[in-house]
């Protein structure tokens, strides 16, 4: 699990394909999300507390990015953490990395000195190793790039 905190956002890579969430069994989903945010609370000291919108993004190769944005905070109960979940199953997501030569794939693509590669295009081994050296690229910013990107090896 990996965790970038900016400001009232916090962002959690979940790289294990095999964490899913069942979307049509609501306490699953609760418990899973609760154990998360219990797990980032205790163990790296961060304090979750107040309204969040979670944004929930699943891949079958990658695992899952949860987005948790704070909404609005609560003054009289420090501890208390509500949390309103969107789910984006099957996301597309892309690893954004500087290095051509890191990866001898075909559908490598190119925008703004950086080549990109659908996850859903390397083997579950590429993908792990993969992601440690480039940036996931999803959601939003991975519509916005969608157009953009020029082929560069077939």
């Amino acid at each position: 699990m990996k965790i970038k905190v900016d400001n009232d956002k916090y962002i959690i890579y979940l790289r294990n394909p095999n964490i899913r969430f069942d979307i049509e069994d609501e306490e699953d989903i609760k418990d899973k999300i609760k154990d998360i945010v219990l797990n980032i609370k205790n163990k790296r000291n961060i304090s979750i507390c107040g309204f969040y919108k979670v944004k929930v993004y699943q891949n079958n190769k990658y695992g899952m990015i949860l987005e948790m944005e704070k909404e609005d905070d609560i003054e009289f109960l420090r501890d208390f953490c509500d949390l309103k979940v969107v789910f984006f199953n099957n996301s597309k997501m892309l690893l954004k990395f500087g290095d051509y030569f890191l990866i001898e794939k075909n559908n490598v693509y190119y925008y703004d000195n950086n080549f990109y590669i659908d996850i859903d295009d390397l083997t579950d081994k590429e993908v792990t190793i993969l992601s440690e050296f480039s940036e996931v690229i999803y959601g939003e910013k991975r519509l916005k790039l969608g157009n953009l990107l020029q082929k560069i090896k077939d």
